[in-house]
Protein backbone atom coordinates (compact mmCIF):
# COMPACT_ATOMS: atom_id res chain seq x y z
CA UNK A 1 0.00 0.00 0.00
CA UNK A 2 1.63 3.78 -1.35
CA UNK A 3 -0.10 5.52 2.26
CA UNK A 4 1.79 2.56 4.37
CA UNK A 5 4.77 2.73 2.66
CA UNK A 6 4.84 6.20 3.13
CA UNK A 7 4.25 6.37 6.93
CA UNK A 8 7.12 3.78 6.94
CA UNK A 9 9.41 6.68 5.10
CA UNK A 10 7.94 9.16 8.11
CA UNK A 11 8.93 6.72 10.90
CA UNK A 12 12.77 6.06 9.55
CA UNK A 13 12.45 2.96 8.15
CA UNK A 14 15.62 0.68 7.64
CA UNK A 15 14.56 0.00 3.99
CA UNK A 16 12.60 2.42 1.96
CA UNK A 17 12.38 1.83 -2.00
CA UNK A 18 13.13 5.65 -3.60
CA UNK A 19 9.90 5.32 -5.19
CA UNK A 20 8.16 5.16 -1.99
CA UNK A 21 10.10 8.59 -0.97
CA UNK A 22 8.88 10.22 -3.87
CA UNK A 23 5.04 9.17 -3.58
CA UNK A 24 4.85 10.21 -0.45
CA UNK A 25 5.64 14.18 -1.19
CA UNK A 26 3.07 13.59 -4.32
CA UNK A 27 0.71 11.87 -2.69
CA UNK A 28 0.92 14.20 0.35
CA UNK A 29 1.44 17.61 -0.43
CA UNK A 30 -1.82 19.31 0.20
CA UNK A 31 -1.15 18.08 3.84
CA UNK A 32 2.52 19.16 4.15
CA UNK A 33 1.47 22.29 3.15
CA UNK A 34 -1.08 22.43 5.26
CA UNK A 35 0.76 21.89 8.71
CA UNK A 36 3.41 24.33 7.43
CA UNK A 37 0.39 27.35 6.98
CA UNK A 38 -0.79 25.94 10.93
CA UNK A 39 2.92 26.47 12.05
CA UNK A 40 3.14 30.26 10.44
CA UNK A 41 -0.11 30.62 12.46
CA UNK A 42 1.16 29.31 15.83
CA UNK A 43 3.66 32.45 15.12
CA UNK A 44 1.82 34.34 14.36
CA UNK A 45 -0.19 33.79 17.66
CA UNK A 46 3.07 33.81 19.51
CA UNK A 47 3.91 37.99 18.03
CA UNK A 48 6.97 35.91 16.67
CA UNK A 49 5.85 37.70 12.71
CA UNK A 50 5.07 41.22 13.57
CA UNK A 51 7.78 42.83 11.48
CA UNK A 52 6.22 42.43 7.95
CA UNK A 53 10.14 42.01 6.26
CA UNK A 54 11.16 38.70 4.35
CA UNK A 55 14.24 37.54 2.79
CA UNK A 56 13.76 35.29 -0.53
CA UNK A 57 16.18 32.51 -1.64
CA UNK A 58 15.62 29.53 -3.49
CA UNK A 59 17.96 26.67 -2.81
CA UNK A 60 18.26 23.36 -4.86
CA UNK A 61 17.46 19.91 -3.46
CA UNK A 62 18.35 16.52 -5.36
CA UNK A 63 15.24 14.56 -6.17
CA UNK A 64 15.33 10.60 -5.94
CA UNK A 65 16.12 10.02 -9.94
CA UNK A 66 19.45 9.41 -11.23
CA UNK A 67 21.35 11.45 -13.78
CA UNK A 68 20.79 8.33 -16.04
CA UNK A 69 17.31 8.37 -15.58
CA UNK A 70 16.72 11.51 -16.80
CA UNK A 71 16.75 12.67 -20.27
CA UNK A 72 16.41 15.83 -22.20
CA UNK A 73 16.88 16.13 -26.47
CA UNK A 74 20.66 16.68 -26.11
CA UNK A 75 20.99 13.51 -23.79
CA UNK A 76 19.03 11.33 -26.13
CA UNK A 77 21.11 12.08 -29.07
CA UNK A 78 24.44 11.93 -27.05
CA UNK A 79 22.92 8.66 -25.86
CA UNK A 80 22.17 7.70 -29.42
CA UNK A 81 25.90 8.36 -30.89
CA UNK A 82 27.66 6.61 -28.53
CA UNK A 83 25.53 2.88 -29.31
CA UNK A 84 26.18 3.96 -32.95
CA UNK A 85 29.56 3.95 -32.21
CA UNK A 86 29.56 0.96 -30.07
CA UNK A 87 27.40 -0.93 -32.82
CA UNK A 88 29.81 0.01 -35.25
CA UNK A 89 33.25 -1.28 -33.53
CA UNK A 90 31.37 -4.29 -32.66
CA UNK A 91 30.72 -5.35 -36.47
CA UNK A 92 34.12 -4.42 -37.39
CA UNK A 93 35.21 -6.85 -34.61
CA UNK A 94 32.80 -9.48 -36.42
CA UNK A 95 33.60 -8.73 -39.73
CA UNK A 96 37.29 -9.82 -38.06
CA UNK A 97 36.36 -12.58 -37.16
CA UNK A 98 35.06 -13.97 -40.16
CA UNK A 99 38.19 -13.54 -41.59
CA UNK A 100 40.15 -15.71 -39.22
CA UNK A 101 40.46 -19.69 -39.23
CA UNK A 102 37.53 -21.58 -38.04
CA UNK A 103 38.32 -22.42 -34.36
CA UNK A 104 35.78 -23.11 -31.22
CA UNK A 105 37.76 -19.93 -29.23
CA UNK A 106 36.84 -17.97 -32.73
CA UNK A 107 33.36 -19.28 -32.59
CA UNK A 108 32.25 -18.45 -28.85
CA UNK A 109 33.87 -14.89 -29.84
CA UNK A 110 31.19 -14.31 -32.87
CA UNK A 111 28.71 -15.87 -30.54
CA UNK A 112 29.31 -13.30 -28.05
CA UNK A 113 29.44 -10.30 -30.70
CA UNK A 114 26.25 -11.21 -31.61
CA UNK A 115 24.34 -11.04 -28.36
CA UNK A 116 26.24 -7.99 -27.84
CA UNK A 117 24.80 -6.29 -31.22
CA UNK A 118 21.33 -7.74 -29.82
CA UNK A 119 21.63 -5.79 -26.66
CA UNK A 120 21.90 -2.66 -27.99
CA UNK A 121 19.58 -3.06 -30.75
CA UNK A 122 17.56 -3.31 -27.94
CA UNK A 123 19.02 -0.25 -26.37
CA UNK A 124 18.26 1.68 -29.40
CA UNK A 125 14.79 0.59 -29.33
CA UNK A 126 14.07 1.89 -26.19
CA UNK A 127 15.84 4.90 -26.70
CA UNK A 128 12.99 5.87 -29.19
CA UNK A 129 10.46 5.19 -27.02
CA UNK A 130 11.76 7.70 -24.59
CA UNK A 131 12.69 9.72 -27.81
CA UNK A 132 8.97 10.21 -27.85
CA UNK A 133 8.37 11.07 -24.14
CA UNK A 134 11.12 13.79 -24.45
CA UNK A 135 9.22 15.29 -27.61
CA UNK A 136 6.22 14.82 -26.53
CA UNK A 137 6.65 16.85 -22.76
CA UNK A 138 5.68 20.74 -22.58
CA UNK A 139 9.77 21.38 -21.29
CA UNK A 140 10.88 18.26 -23.58
CA UNK A 141 12.23 16.85 -20.45
CA UNK A 142 11.47 13.78 -18.44
CA UNK A 143 12.75 12.06 -15.52
CA UNK A 144 11.71 8.18 -15.08
CA UNK A 145 11.82 7.58 -11.09
CA UNK A 146 10.43 11.02 -10.13
CA UNK A 147 8.49 12.48 -12.70
CA UNK A 148 8.05 15.87 -11.37
CA UNK A 149 12.14 16.56 -10.53
CA UNK A 150 14.16 18.02 -13.34
CA UNK A 151 17.87 18.45 -14.55
CA UNK A 152 18.85 22.27 -13.19
CA UNK A 153 22.84 23.49 -12.56
CA UNK A 154 24.18 24.56 -10.05
CA UNK A 155 26.89 26.42 -8.87
CA UNK A 156 29.58 24.39 -9.47
CA UNK A 157 30.78 24.92 -13.05
CA UNK A 158 29.91 21.93 -15.78
CA UNK A 159 28.14 20.69 -12.48
CA UNK A 160 24.17 19.78 -11.93
CA UNK A 161 21.73 17.80 -10.22
CA UNK A 162 18.11 16.36 -11.40
CA UNK A 163 16.22 18.05 -8.52
CA UNK A 164 13.89 20.43 -7.20
CA UNK A 165 14.25 24.50 -6.66
CA UNK A 166 12.69 25.18 -3.32
CA UNK A 167 11.68 28.68 -3.05
CA UNK A 168 12.07 30.27 0.46
CA UNK A 169 10.60 33.22 2.09
CA UNK A 170 12.53 33.80 6.08
CA UNK A 171 11.38 36.35 8.28
CA UNK A 172 14.03 38.69 9.23
CA UNK A 173 13.79 39.01 12.39
CA UNK A 174 13.56 35.67 13.79
CA UNK A 175 14.50 33.78 11.03
CA UNK A 176 11.48 31.92 10.75
CA UNK A 177 9.78 30.05 7.17
CA UNK A 178 6.63 32.08 6.65
CA UNK A 179 6.36 30.39 2.84
CA UNK A 180 8.19 27.45 1.06
CA UNK A 181 6.80 26.18 -2.47
CA UNK A 182 8.56 23.37 -4.54
CA UNK A 183 9.31 23.85 -8.05
CA UNK A 184 10.99 22.15 -10.68
CA UNK A 185 12.61 25.64 -12.84
CA UNK A 186 15.91 25.75 -12.59
CA UNK A 187 16.16 29.81 -12.24
CA UNK A 188 14.88 32.27 -9.89
CA UNK A 189 14.26 34.93 -12.19
CA UNK A 190 10.42 34.52 -12.24
CA UNK A 191 9.76 33.66 -9.12
CA UNK A 192 10.26 36.75 -7.16
CA UNK A 193 6.58 38.05 -7.57
CA UNK A 194 5.08 34.57 -6.34
CA UNK A 195 6.73 33.51 -3.57
CA UNK A 196 6.45 37.52 -1.67
CA UNK A 197 3.01 37.37 -2.76
CA UNK A 198 2.44 34.08 -0.89
CA UNK A 199 4.61 35.33 1.94
CA UNK A 200 2.47 38.92 2.36
CA UNK A 201 -0.85 36.39 2.75
CA UNK A 202 0.75 34.32 5.24
CA UNK A 203 1.68 36.98 7.09
CA UNK A 204 -1.72 38.41 6.72
CA UNK A 205 -0.72 42.12 6.40
CA UNK A 206 -1.21 44.83 3.62
CA UNK A 207 2.13 46.32 3.21
CA UNK A 208 5.48 43.92 2.48
CA UNK A 209 9.10 44.18 2.64
CA UNK A 210 11.17 41.69 0.72
CA UNK A 211 14.80 41.16 -0.15
CA UNK A 212 16.29 39.21 -2.37
CA UNK A 213 19.76 37.99 -4.69
CA UNK A 214 20.43 39.49 -8.12
CA UNK A 215 19.32 36.31 -9.64
CA UNK A 216 15.78 37.29 -8.70
CA UNK A 217 15.97 41.00 -10.81
CA UNK A 218 13.05 40.66 -13.24
CA UNK A 219 11.93 44.25 -14.49
CA UNK A 220 7.89 42.60 -14.85
CA UNK A 221 8.27 40.95 -11.30
CA UNK A 222 9.17 43.73 -9.54
CA UNK A 223 6.45 45.42 -11.58
CA UNK A 224 4.11 43.10 -10.05
CA UNK A 225 5.16 43.24 -6.20
CA UNK A 226 4.83 46.77 -6.84
CA UNK A 227 1.46 46.66 -7.66
CA UNK A 228 0.60 44.14 -4.82
CA UNK A 229 2.36 46.62 -2.11
CA UNK A 230 5.54 44.82 -1.67
CA UNK A 231 8.80 46.66 -1.58
CA UNK A 232 11.70 44.87 -2.96
CA UNK A 233 14.91 45.74 -2.49
CA UNK A 234 17.42 43.29 -4.74
CA UNK A 235 21.13 44.07 -6.74
CA UNK A 236 21.00 44.74 -10.29
CA UNK A 237 23.23 42.08 -12.46
CA UNK A 238 25.77 43.30 -14.74
CA UNK A 239 24.28 41.72 -18.21
CA UNK A 240 26.14 44.51 -20.18
CA UNK A 241 28.54 42.80 -22.75
CA UNK A 242 30.08 46.23 -23.07
CA UNK A 243 33.37 45.68 -21.12
CA UNK A 244 33.90 42.38 -22.42
CA UNK A 245 33.52 43.73 -26.02
CA UNK A 246 35.91 46.38 -25.01
CA UNK A 247 33.42 48.95 -25.97
CA UNK A 248 34.06 51.13 -22.36
CA UNK A 249 34.77 54.62 -22.36
CA UNK A 250 35.70 56.33 -18.66
CA UNK A 251 34.08 59.06 -17.56
CA UNK A 252 36.24 62.44 -16.57
CA UNK A 253 34.20 65.24 -15.92
CA UNK A 254 36.75 67.69 -16.11
CA UNK A 255 36.86 66.79 -19.74
CA UNK A 256 33.26 67.38 -21.62
CA UNK A 257 33.12 66.01 -25.09
CA UNK A 258 32.29 68.96 -27.38
CA UNK A 259 31.04 67.59 -31.09
CA UNK A 260 31.18 70.79 -32.56
CA UNK A 261 33.97 70.57 -35.44
CA UNK A 262 35.88 72.75 -33.75
CA UNK A 263 37.18 70.83 -30.64
CA UNK A 264 36.61 67.47 -29.24
CA UNK A 265 38.80 66.98 -26.10
CA UNK A 266 37.43 63.83 -24.48
CA UNK A 267 40.38 60.94 -24.22
CA UNK A 268 39.94 57.59 -25.13
CA UNK A 269 41.63 54.45 -23.43
CA UNK A 270 41.91 51.39 -25.40
CA UNK A 271 41.32 48.13 -23.60
CA UNK A 272 43.64 45.31 -22.86
CA UNK A 273 43.62 42.96 -26.02
CA UNK A 274 39.97 43.08 -27.24
CA UNK A 275 39.80 46.71 -28.21
CA UNK A 276 42.51 46.38 -29.96
CA UNK A 277 41.35 43.21 -31.97
CA UNK A 278 38.73 44.79 -33.26
CA UNK A 279 39.99 48.48 -33.57
CA UNK A 280 43.69 47.48 -34.75
CA UNK A 281 43.17 47.06 -38.43
CA UNK A 282 40.70 50.26 -38.78
CA UNK A 283 43.85 52.31 -37.24
CA UNK A 284 46.95 50.68 -39.32
CA UNK A 285 44.87 52.13 -42.14
CA UNK A 286 44.25 55.41 -41.64
CA UNK A 287 47.33 56.14 -40.07
CA UNK A 288 46.20 57.69 -37.12
CA UNK A 289 47.43 56.87 -33.33
CA UNK A 290 50.75 55.25 -34.94
CA UNK A 291 52.34 55.51 -31.46
CA UNK A 292 49.44 52.76 -29.95
CA UNK A 293 52.10 50.15 -27.88
CA UNK A 294 52.36 46.56 -29.83
CA UNK A 295 52.13 45.09 -26.59
CA UNK A 296 48.31 45.55 -26.09
CA UNK A 297 48.55 48.11 -23.49
CA UNK A 298 46.20 50.61 -22.76
CA UNK A 299 46.88 54.24 -24.77
CA UNK A 300 46.27 56.95 -23.57
CA UNK A 301 45.81 59.81 -26.55
CA UNK A 302 43.64 63.22 -27.16
CA UNK A 303 42.32 63.47 -30.20
CA UNK A 304 42.95 66.60 -32.78
CA UNK A 305 41.06 69.48 -33.85
CA UNK A 306 39.18 70.31 -37.38
CA UNK A 307 42.63 71.82 -38.39
CA UNK A 308 45.05 69.00 -37.41
CA UNK A 309 46.25 70.58 -34.29
CA UNK A 310 46.22 69.09 -30.90
CA UNK A 311 42.75 69.87 -29.04
CA UNK A 312 44.54 69.88 -25.91
CA UNK A 313 46.49 73.07 -24.91
CA UNK A 314 50.25 72.18 -23.96
CA UNK A 315 49.68 74.35 -20.89
CA UNK A 316 46.86 72.11 -19.94
CA UNK A 317 48.94 68.70 -20.02
CA UNK A 318 51.61 70.38 -18.28
CA UNK A 319 49.56 71.30 -15.46
CA UNK A 320 48.75 67.36 -15.26
CA UNK A 321 46.02 67.68 -13.00
CA UNK A 322 43.72 64.60 -11.79
CA UNK A 323 39.84 65.20 -10.75
CA UNK A 324 40.26 66.39 -7.10
CA UNK A 325 42.96 69.39 -8.29
CA UNK A 326 45.82 66.95 -7.43
CA UNK A 327 49.38 67.40 -9.37
CA UNK A 328 50.87 64.37 -11.09
CA UNK A 329 53.68 63.65 -13.39
CA UNK A 330 53.60 65.11 -16.41
CA UNK A 331 53.09 63.08 -19.50
CA UNK A 332 56.11 61.52 -20.72
CA UNK A 333 56.39 62.84 -24.32
CA UNK A 334 56.34 66.32 -22.51
CA UNK A 335 59.03 65.00 -20.17
CA UNK A 336 61.01 63.90 -22.73
CA UNK A 337 60.98 67.48 -24.55
CA UNK A 338 61.82 69.34 -21.25
CA UNK A 339 64.61 66.96 -20.94
CA UNK A 340 65.90 67.49 -24.61
CA UNK A 341 65.65 71.13 -23.86
CA UNK A 342 67.53 71.34 -20.93
CA UNK A 343 70.38 69.47 -21.70
CA UNK A 344 71.10 71.79 -24.71
CA UNK A 345 71.22 74.55 -22.54
CA UNK A 346 73.99 73.07 -20.39
CA UNK A 347 75.91 71.74 -23.05
CA UNK A 348 76.35 67.85 -22.30
CA UNK A 349 74.58 65.05 -22.02
CA UNK A 350 73.50 64.86 -18.26
CA UNK A 351 71.71 61.43 -18.64
CA UNK A 352 68.09 60.21 -17.73
CA UNK A 353 68.94 60.32 -14.70
CA UNK A 354 70.60 63.72 -14.20
CA UNK A 355 67.88 65.18 -16.65
CA UNK A 356 64.82 63.63 -14.15
CA UNK A 357 66.66 65.00 -11.78
CA UNK A 358 66.83 68.23 -13.04
CA UNK A 359 62.98 68.34 -13.31
CA UNK A 360 62.56 67.68 -10.10
CA UNK A 361 64.67 70.40 -8.85
CA UNK A 362 66.20 69.86 -5.76
CA UNK A 363 66.05 67.51 -2.76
Amino acid sequence: MPSQSGSNVVAGAARARSQDIADFRKDNGAAIKKACGQFVELCRSLGLLSKGSVAIDGSKFKAVNNRDKNFTEAKVEKRRTQLEESVARYLAQLDTADRQEPSETMELKKTHLKEKLEQLKSEMQKLEAIEQQVLASPDKQISLTDADSRSMATSGRGSGIVGYNVQIAVDTEHHLIVHHEVTNVGTDRAQLASTATAAKEALGIDKLEAVADRGYFNGEEIKACDDAGITVTLPKPMTSSAKSAGRCVPYLPNQSSVHDGKRASHYAVGARGGCRGRAGKARQKSGRHAHTPRDGRASFRHHEDAHGSDALPMHDIAEGCHRDGALCADIQFNTCTEYRRRGKDNGRDCGIVGGLCSLMGPI
